[in-house]
């Protein structure tokens, strides 16, 4: 059993931990609490220890029944309790506030598979507070179980202290294990960014609200630098990033490739499989404009947006559609593209001119070619999008297979 143990142990060592002295929103509790001594008794007695040094800004307090065990793995897990030991508990809770409060996330220990518990968040005061549970189970068939996100969702509560609490259903023998806590701020394509929750030179967590399909290429523009590691973590191995070089030939756009993302620049990417809702941990907003890269001739641009943006319907602006191919909005009124991503702009070219020329992409491995003019919209949040059947099928018809829709009370076609 310890030899299975330790394998799982070490295969989410090298999924989910980091280094805790660098990290101010995702956060680690092994250090903080390593001179901490619990005797072990067969009764169930819970002690809590007050941390007496703060970690990144905020005082914990934790609370267990069990041992805490120096685990000789290089890891920055909480370990609490051994296999021949009780426990039952695991209790952080923060004695500093938390503003502006979007989700947290806890990344727990399920996919060892040794134990059926509940994880627990509660943020605010005993008076008002907002609080939710999730249950735990060692289904051996989901391994995905092991990060419980909890949305704040209900009410204005938004701030306060944060107390997270992981029980097993008894107590019992058998360990514990708590890698992380993560405290994020949502961003929203579908908004301007300085209305939403940033924290403007602050190390902090952001989840960023958009699906990166995995099928065809996706402009993205962030505010904040995404390392190597950390764009590892967001959107998986063997993710392609592609940056425009100023290069074109023969109206072919050069893209080549980057292992990072800088704050404001535009690029391409593409993960290996689809990401829905990405979380860049730890990173610093920065007060940077979106970056326009232009050609060495200035007359073709990759144009980077933090926000929402309408886009010239004359053919001068193309956005990418879900099937890879560039595109031009069919009207002023459909011409709104979600922020945080990047559009095309084909400066000198008259209405006319555009509409015969192919432009294309070069990515190294693929080619992005065509433009063309549809009834379609780059993307807007202000129209819901219906199959023949009456069922809502989103907002963002480029995720949308080929197919008849409805949308504005007009039927649409997407090819």
């Amino acid at each position: 059993m310890k030899t299975y143990v330790n394998f799982w142990l070490l295969s989410l060592m090298l999924l989910f931990l980091g280094t805790v002295e660098t990290h101010a929103q995702r956060f680690y509790f092994k250090e903080l609490f390593k001179n901490c001594e619990y005797k072990y008794e067969k009764k169930q007695t819970q002690k809590t220890f007050g941390a007496t040094d703060k970690l990144n800004n905020h005082l914990w307090e934790l609370t267990v029944d069990g041992v805490l065990v120096k685990s000789p793995w290089n890891t920055d897990c909480l370990h609490v309790g051994r296999d021949k030991e009780k426990s039952q508990l695991i209790c952080l809770e923060t004695k500093t506030l938390f503003k502006d409060v979007d989700l947290v996330r806890v990344c727990t220990d399920i996919a060892i598979k040794r134990r059926d518990y509940k994880v627990s968040m509660t943020l605010g005061s005993d008076s008002d507070n907002y609080r939710d549970t999730r249950n735990l189970t060692k289904d051996k068939d989901n391994l995905n179980n092991e990060l419980s996100i909890f949305y704040i969702t209900e009410g204005n509560i938004k701030s306060g202290t944060l107390k997270v609490e992981m029980k097993g259903e008894k107590y019992e023998e058998g360990a514990l294990y708590l890698f992380y806590i993560e405290v994020a701020s949502v961003l929203s394509d579908q908004q301007k960014l300085r209305t939403q929750h940033i924290k403007p030179g602050d190390t902090y967590s952001y989840q960023v609200q958009r699906t990166f399909a995995s099928t065809h290429w996706n402009t993205i523009c962030l505010p904040f630098d995404v390392d190597a590691e950390t764009l590892k973590q967001a959107f998986g191995e063997n993710c392609k990033v592609r940056q425009f070089t100023k290069e074109v030939k023969n109206n072919v756009l050069k893209f080549d490739k980057s292992d990072a993302i800088k704050a404001g620049i535009p690029y391409l990417i593409k993960p290996a499989t689809k990401v829905e809702n990405p979380i860049f941990s730890n990173v610093v907003y920065k007060d940077v404009k979106p970056l326009t890269v232009l050609d060495e001739t200035g007359k073709y641009a990759f144009v980077g947006t933090f926000d929402p943006v309408k886009l010239s319907d004359d053919g001068s602006d193309l956005f990418l559609l879900a099937n890879g191919n560039l595109a031009k909005p069919k009207s002023k009124e459909l011409s709104e593209m979600y922020g945080m991503r990047a559009y095309f702009k084909i400066n000198d070219q008259t209405s006319s001119s555009a509409k015969q020329i192919t432009y294309a992409i070069d990515c190294g491995s693929d080619i992005v070619n065509g433009i063309q003019s549809l009834w379609v919209q780059p993307a807007t949040s202000s129209q819901h999008i219906y199959n023949l059947q009456g069922v809502d099928v989103g907002t963002d018809i480029h995720h949308l297979p080929a197919g008849v829709y409805v949308m504005g009370g007009k039927k649409i076609i997407k090819r």
